[in-house]
């Protein structure tokens, strides 16, 4: 049997993946990339989640803290944790503040049915869930062709993305590791994904239409397939079918308090699409 990482597939799609195979499960490659920064405004706060160091030290940093962050209790009475976070990955304290701002709005940012992280009891989230996929005929033709429904409901983008899929079919397994997955009191199921990308210096660079540019040069769409299949199985194999898993990549750097939908990018995927793959 043939094993591949989601991580190792998209390091294939990309001309600018590193030559490694293997990264740790909690990033992804587009993540660790070292971008020259644009001179910055001298009235700007330099020390904002904006302006917070890129590469992948950042990247994991930021994802560390918010596995192990309490998302029930303020980032003030976790600023240990937070303090830790940045020594450990050779930061200044001069950037807990910022931190631990981004970590309160992940608490605060409205999921599936508007509940959020902060109202989910502990035992309602699934840190750095493992998993081992088995695909057959998982080839860029069948993906390109699904991907390409207008059921899909994907952004155009995304689907033009696609079409320059090009791997050797996988006959086997995908092995991957998920951020978060969450499950409300309706029963929906929410899985989420931190992304650290530096898309801009201000709320604005993280609208939608940035986001969805994002998510279809880093062939993100198909980490979230990936991802919903994954999950959908898992609750099946236990007696709970999904009727539908809500994807919400969250980019870190562009959650804002009063839009709501900033920084949000989000899929919904019914079992009717699902079906295929199940």
């Amino acid at each position: 049997m043939r094993y591949s990482s989601f991580t190792g597939l998209t390091q294939k799609l990309s001309a600018h993946a590193p030559a490694h195979e293997e990264l740790l499960p909690a990033l992804d490659a587009a993540e660790t990339e070292r971008r020259p920064a644009p001179p910055p405004d001298e009235h700007a706060d330099l020390h904002n989640i904006h302006h917070f160091p890129r590469g992948t030290a950042a990247g994991l940093c930021l994802h560390d803290v918010l596995e192990n962050f309490d998302f029930q209790q303020a980032a003030d009475a976790q600023s240990p944790l937070i303090a830790d976070a940045l020594t450990r990955y050779n930061f200044d304290p001069v950037w807990q503040p910022a931190v631990s701002r981004m970590a309160e709005q992940v608490a605060r940012t409205p999921l599936a049915g508007g509940s959020t992280l902060a109202q989910l009891p502990s035992e309602n989230r699934l840190a750095e869930m493992g998993f081992v996929l088995h695909v057959d005929d998982f080839s860029p033709a069948r993906l390109q062709q699904w991907f390409a429904a207008p059921a899909q409901q994907l952004p155009p983008e995304c689907v033009a993305a696609a079409r320059a899929l090009d791997f050797h079919t996988l006959k086997g397994f995908l092995n991957g590791f998920i951020d978060l997955i969450s499950l409300d009191e309706q029963g929906r199921v929410c899985v989420i994904d931190y992304k650290s990308n530096h898309l801009g210096d201000s709320i604005a660079a993280y609208d939608t239409q940035a986001m969805n540019e994002a998510v279809a040069h880093h062939h993100y769409y198909l980490q979230a397939l990936i991802y919903a299949v994954a999950v959908a199985r898992y609750f099946a194999q236990r007696g709970h079918p999904l009727a539908e898993v809500h994807i919400r990549y969250l980019f870190l750097r562009g959650l804002d308090d009063h839009d709501v939908e900033n920084g949000i990018w989000s899929w919904t995927l019914t079992q009717a699409q699902l079906a295929e793959w199940l």
